[in-house]
C-alpha cells in the first residue's frame, strides 16, 4: 500500500506528539494514554469535530469510502485503488464505487453505435 503524501505529512506533524512515547501513533488526549478501544472515540471525539466544522454526521468508517471515491473520481487505477483498500481485485470496487469512475472517452460507445448502424444497414 501507499501513503499518499497528506497522509505522511499528517504523521510527520504527529511525531513530536508521540514518537518518543513509545509504540502508539495516536493517543487518547483527555489522558495522555493510547488509544484502548474504539468505544469512546466516536462520541467524545469524532461528534464535537463534526459539529464544530459544521459537517453532518456519519461514522469514521466513512472516510474508507470517501478516500476511495475520491481515488476512482480523480482516474486511479482501479487495481491500484482496490489493492489501497485491501481488496484481492476490482469486483468489490466496481460493485460499491462504480458511479464514481469518469468517463475516460467522450467517444466511448461510439464503436458500438458504427457496428450497429453497418449491420442495421446490411
Amino acid at each position: 500500500m501507499k501513503l499518499l503524501k497528506l497522509a505522511l505529512e499528517a504523521l510527520a506533524a504527529q511525531k513530536q506528539y508521540t514518537l518518543l512515547k513509545g509504540e502508539h501513533v495516536f493517543e487518547n488526549p483527555n489522558t495522555g494514554e493510547p488509544w484502548q478501544n474504539n468505544c469512546t472515540f466516536p462520541k467524545r471525539h469524532w461528534a464535537p469535530l463534526l459539529k464544530r466544522a459544521k459537517v453532518t454526521h456519519r461514522i469514521p468508517y466513512n472516510l474508507r469510502h470517501t478516500y476511495a471515491s475520491t481515488m476512482i473520481s480523480s482516474g486511479e487505477n482501479l487495481h491500484w485503488v482496490a489493492n489501497q483498500l485491501g481488496h484481492k481485485n476490482v469486483t468489490m470496487v466496481l460493485k460499491h464505487y462504480g458511479r464514481w469512475i469518469p468517463e475516460v472517452d467522450p467517444m466511448a460507445g461510439s464503436k458500438a453505435e458504427e457496428l450497429a448502424l453497418k449491420l442495421a444497414a446490411k
